[in-house]
């Protein structure tokens, strides 16, 4: 069995699912030369949150919750030293912003 985690920071304890439509948007990433790569990033629906992403969504920290992010997911902090954490982080607010667009409500509390 899969085991679900926080979309916002990769937990593994989130207790909230926020419905939200699938979505795929194009991230521009460069490297630390310059060297730009256009990447498919997206979404195949509802988001979890941890308690803490959770609190920082509610109140609209978007630029700490993409840092957190940064800091916390595995996928992302293996790119260290090949893109700078600025723009990984400004591409992780892309992804914020597509999910503010196309959230539904309400959310729910999950894994209690």
């Amino acid at each position: 069995m899969t085991k679900i985690q926080c979309d916002f920071c990769d937990s593994r304890e989130p207790r909230w699912r926020y419905p939200c439509s699938a979505f795929v948007v194009t991230i521009v990433l460069s490297d630390l030369d310059g060297n730009p790569t256009d990447i498919p990033w997206g979404s195949g629906g509802d988001w979890a949150a941890c308690v803490i992403c959770h609190e920082l969504i509610d109140q609209g920290a978007w630029q700490e919750l993409a840092e957190r992010g940064v800091r916390s997911n595995p996928m992302l902090r293996s790119l260290d030293g090949l893109i700078s954490s600025d723009e990984l982080v400004e591409a992780v607010k892309t992804m914020h912003k597509e999910f503010r667009l196309r959230r539904g409500q309400p959310r729910e509390i999950v894994g209690l």
